[in-house]
């Protein structure tokens, strides 16, 4: 805004249009301030554009050399485009590559290029939320734990207590019990996946039957692993008490690393770290721990409070798509924490849902 109200023009960024930093205690540019807001046909014109040598430039070639991403992320060649300016030439080289003249096109071009927004956000997360660690210890002390047990014997008690103080403290190691816990499901397409074990769908198969169901998962201690070792599946009503005959399924997983709206296989993911978990749609429950040992408990998780207030029966119109309702229902109430879905003895299929 500087540079902009030293050329005549209103800056764009500020609602006063006249915004000029204060610099030790004095504006130098008052008097431009002055002259722009008197002059009523203040608009762009070919006479009036910011250059490198423009008063207040200076200070954007500054803070680029503190603020912007490094240039050895950007690109490790010497002679990169991308090499963030340190000098009025090199500024000037930057605005006539880009076309960049008045100030948002300014702003747009320097924060795209040595600011990206992804790097930004990426910083202030690293920077402002607390590690895995604490986050178990200090701040979601009772979300991130696991339920006390209500039976089993010593030996079980023993286990089942290193097993809290692993995903108390978030621990990893290869004598570390892997845990982990899919807070929700998410239905995507196969196209967004990238994994060269999937099976191929059959020409002329129904694009629905396409997509996959991925559970959304954070791994709370030790590492889980792709195919490797068969985890025990806890629902979250799953009690000691309650299992006598030990019926816990259990089954492999493939674990996917989100980037953006793409999912890619990785091998192993280490505790702290979020991921996808395929393979899980048949437990057909909203959240599930993962543990590979028997000796575990669901973790307590949050109660978001969300009881279904209405209750529809539905059906399909042609018997023949009964096998897709059902299977569109079952994706529906795993990517919705408030959907429900009940079978009757007479064959009715109940949607309880919020609203209509």
């Amino acid at each position: 805004s500087e540079a902009t109200v030293s050329v005549g023009l209103k800056s764009e960024l500020f609602t006063d249009g006249i915004h000029v930093p204060v610099v030790n205690g004095s504006n130098n540019y008052n008097s431009n301030a002055n002259n722009s807001t008197n002059n009523s046909s203040n608009k762009k014109s070919a006479n009036a554009k910011i250059k490198a040598t423009t008063p207040g430039m200076e200070r954007v070639i500054s803070s680029l050399q503190t603020g912007s991403t490094s240039p050895f992320i950007i690109s490790n060649n010497t002679n990169n485009e991308r090499k963030v300016p340190s000098t009025i030439d090199e500024m000037q080289q930057l605005l006539s590559r880009t076309g960049a003249s008045y100030e948002s096109s300014i702003v747009s071009a320097v924060l795209r290029r040595y600011r990206p927004l992804s790097d930004a956000v990426l910083d202030a997360v690293c920077e402002m939320c607390p590690s895995p660690e604490d986050a178990s210890t200090k701040f979601r002390t009772r979300a991130l734990a696991l339920r006390d047990q209500d039976g089993g014997s010593s030996d079980n008690d023993s286990e089942f207590k290193r097993i809290q103080e692993s995903v108390r403290h978030c621990k990893l190691g290869e004598d570390v019990p892997t845990v982990a816990h899919v807070c929700k499901f998410t239905s995507t397409n196969r196209s967004s996946v990238t994994d060269a074990d999937l099976l191929q769908l059959p020409l002329g198969s129904d694009p629905s039957s396409a997509n996959m169901i991925m559970g959304i998962a954070r791994v709370l201690c030790g590492t889980l692993r792709t195919e490797d070792i068969e985890y025990h599946m806890f629902g979250p009503r799953y009690t000691k008490s309650n299992d006598l005959n030990n019926a816990v399924p259990k089954q492999t997983i493939r674990c996917y690393l989100l980037m953006g709206s793409s999912f890619v296989r990785v091998s192993s993911v280490p505790a702290g770290h979020i991921c996808a978990i395929y393979n899980l749609e048949g437990l057909q429950l909203k959240n599930v721990t993962i543990c590979d040992t028997m000796n575990c408990m669901p973790l307590r998780g949050f109660d978001f409070g969300l009881q279904p207030l209405v209750k529809v029966n539905v059906e399909p119109v042609l018997a023949s798509d009964t096998e897709i309702l059902e299977r569109g229902l079952l994706k529906l109430s795993l990517a919705d924490a408030s959907v429900e879905v009940t079978a009757t003895s007479k064959g009715e299929r109940i949607l309880a849902c919020l609203g209509e």
